[in-house]
C-alpha cells in the first residue's frame, strides 16, 4: 500500500477506534464508517481529483469532484458525506461544518425518512413493556435522540407536579448542549414507576445500540406497524405528529435541539406537498379578507 494511502487508512482506523471508545455504536455501524472513509480516497481519484493524504487535506475541490462525478447516487453520497464530516470534525478540519454549501446535494430525490402515525404510536406504547416502554415514551412522546436517552440519569428527572421536566445532554463529544424540556404526562407516569428504588446516578436506560435496536424492531413486529421501528423513527414521528397537531415549528425545533427551522422541517418530512397545502390555506384566507375589505368588488 502506498505511503499516503496507508496514512489515510491509519487515520481512518484511529477515528473508528475513537468512536468505539466514546460511544456505544454497533460493530456493524463502525465497520460501515471505516469502509466509507477508506473508499472516499479512492473515490477522489476516480473523480479525477488528487487523493488527500489525510483528513486535514480534504478540501472543497475533493467534495465537489466526488459530488459531480456521478459515481454515487444522492442516497449514497448523503451517507458518505455524513461519515466524512464526522471524520473531518474529529481531525479539526474546518470544512466539517455542515452549514457549508459544498455539502449540499441536488434536491428532488426521494429520501428514506420513515415515521409511524398516531394510531401506530399508540400500538407501540400498548405493546411495549419495561425498558422498551421507557424508550418509546422518551423518543416517541418527547422527541429525544437515542444518545440522549442513554445519557439520562435518574437525577436528570424532575417528576414533581405540576411541571415535570427532563434535563437532557445533547449529542456531541462531551455531551453537547444541555436543555430542559417539559415532560409528557404519560412519560411521567412511566418514569415514575421505572425509577423507584434507583439511585440518582443510575442510568435510566443502560442498553447498548445493538440490543436496543433489536428490541424496537421486535416491538414493531408485535405491534404490526408499517415500518421498521428504530429510535430515529420514534423521534421523527414525535415531531411530525406534533406538527400535524398544530404545535408551532419553533417549539418543535427547541424540543429537538435543532440549530435551524430548516433542519426541523427536513427531519419531520415537511416537503413540497405540505408547502403547497400551506399556500392554498394562505390564498383562501387572503381572498376572504379581500372580499370583505376595501378590495372587494362593488
Amino acid at each position: 500500500m502506498p505511503t499516503t494511502a496507508r496514512w489515510w487508512t491509519e487515520r481512518a482506523e484511529e477515528y473508528v477506534e475513537w468512536l468505539r471508545q466514546e460511544s456505544e455504536l454497533s460493530e456493524g455501524y463502525l465497520t460501515r464508517n471505516r469502509r466509507y472513509l477508506i473508499a472516499f480516497r479512492a473515490d477522489c481519484e476516480r473523480a479525477g481529483a488528487t487523493a488527500p493524504e489525510g483528513p486535514t487535506d480534504v478540501s472543497r475541490d475533493h467534495i465537489r469532484a466526488v459530488k459531480g462525478s456521478g459515481l454515487w447516487g444522492p442516497r449514497t453520497l448523503k451517507t458518505t458525506f455524513s461519515v466524512l464530516r464526522g471524520f473531518l470534525r474529529w481531525a479539526g478540519n474546518p470544512l466539517s461544518d455542515g452549514k457549508n454549501p459544498v455539502w449540499r446535494l441536488p434536491s428532488g430525490f426521494a429520501d428514506r425518512r420513515n415515521w409511524v402515525d398516531r394510531d401506530e404510536l399508540v400500538e407501540l406504547y400498548r405493546h411495549a413493556e419495561s425498558r422498551t416502554r421507557v424508550r418509546v415514551v422518551l423518543q416517541g412522546f418527547n422527541g429525544l435522540r437515542e444518545c440522549e436517552v442513554r445519557r439520562l440519569r435518574v437525577r436528570d428527572l424532575s417528576l414533581a407536579l405540576p411541571r415535570p421536566t427532563l434535563t437532557i445532554r445533547g449529542k456531541g463529544r462531551f455531551g453537547g448542549k444541555i436543555r430542559t424540556i417539559p415532560m409528557d404526562p404519560m412519560t411521567r407516569a412511566v418514569l415514575d414507576e421505572w425509577v423507584r428504588g434507583k439511585g440518582p446516578d443510575e442510568s435510566l436506560y443502560p442498553v447498548g445500540h445493538t440490543v436496543a435496536d433489536g428490541e424496537l424492531a421486535e416491538l414493531g413486529r408485535r405491534a404490526a406497524v408499517s415500518v421498521r421501528v428504530t429510535g430515529h423513527v420514534l423521534r421523527r414521528s414525535f415531531g411530525r405528529l406534533a406538527y400535524q397537531a398544530g404545535v408551532p415549528l419553533p417549539t418543535i425545533q427547541r424540543i429537538f435541539g435543532h440549530v435551524s427551522i430548516d433542519q426541523t422541517l427536513h427531519y419531520i418530512g415537511v416537503g413540497q406537498e405540505e408547502m403547497t397545502e400551506g399556500f392554498a390555506v394562505f390564498d383562501t384566507h387572503l381572498r376572504a379578507g379581500m372580499a370583505e375589505g376595501p378590495f372587494s368588488d362593488p
